[in-house]
C-alpha cells in the first residue's frame, strides 16, 4: 500500500506489480514474491547473464507445487467431505496435478480449491511445453551444428571444384587464344 500510494501513477503501480498486489491480497501468495529472482536477481544467473532453462524450470515447477500445495491445504483441510486433510497430502496432489498424471486419489471438494486446481492444471501444461519447447531446441542445435559441418565441408569440396573448373576454362580460352592466332596468322 505504501509502494503504490508513494508511486507517481498507484494504478499505474498496482497494474505493473500483480505479485505484490497478490501477495498483499491473497496470503496464499506470498511465496510467490520469489519469482521476482528471475527479473531482478542474479542469484541464479549464470556468469554469461542467461539464466538456465533447466535452473529455471526445476525452480518454478517447485515453486508452483509449494504454493498450490499450501492453497489447497488451506482451501480443504476443514471442508466437508475434504480428501486433502495433511500438507503431505497437498504436497502429493499438486504433485500430481502440476505434472498432469493426475491419479484422483484426491480431488479438491471446494470452489476455491477447484479454483487452485484449474490454475495449476494450466501451469502443469505450460510448463511441460516449456520443457518440450528445450528439449525439440536441443535437437535443432545439435542438427543444425551437424549440418553446419557438413555445409563447410560442401564449401570446401565446391570452392575445389570451382578452382579445378576455372583453371580447365583458363586452359581451354588459352587454347582457343593460340588457335585464333594461328588462323589470323
Amino acid at each position: 500500500i505504501v509502494r503504490a500510494t508513494l508511486s507517481k501513477s498507484s494504478l499505474r503501480w498496482l497494474i505493473t506489480h500483480p505479485l505484490d498486489v497478490l501477495a498483499v491480497l491473497i496470503p496464499q501468495f506470498r511465496p510467490l514474491k520469489i519469482l521476482t529472482i528471475f527479473t531482478t536477481g542474479n542469484r541464479i544467473v549464470t556468469s554469461t547473464g542467461m539464466m538456465r532453462t533447466g535452473q529455471a524450470v526445476i525452480a518454478s515447477v517447485i515453486l508452483m507445487m509449494y504454493v498450490g500445495a499450501v492453497a489447497i491445504f488451506n482451501a480443504e483441510h476443514d471442508a466437508d467431505g475434504a480428501q486433502i486433510l495433511t500438507f503431505a497430502d497437498a504436497l502429493w496432489w499438486a504433485l500430481v496435478t502440476v505434472t498432469t498424471v493426475g491419479y484422483g486419489d484426491f480431488a479438491p471438494v471446494t470452489t476455491e480449491g477447484r479454483v487452485i486446481a484449474g490454475g495449476l492444471m494450466v501451469v502443469g501444461i505450460a510448463l511441460l511445453g516449456v520443457v518440450t519447447a528445450s528439449v525439440a531446441a536441443w535437437f535443432v542445435r545439435l542438427t543444425q551444428a551437424k549440418d553446419n559441418e557438413e555445409d563447410k565441408a560442401s564449401i570446401a569440396k565446391n570452392a575445389k571444384e570451382i578452382r579445378r573448373l576455372a583453371n580447365r576454362i583458363d586452359s581451354l580460352e588459352a587454347k582457343i587464344d593460340t588457335l585464333i592466332a594461328r588462323k589470323s596468322g
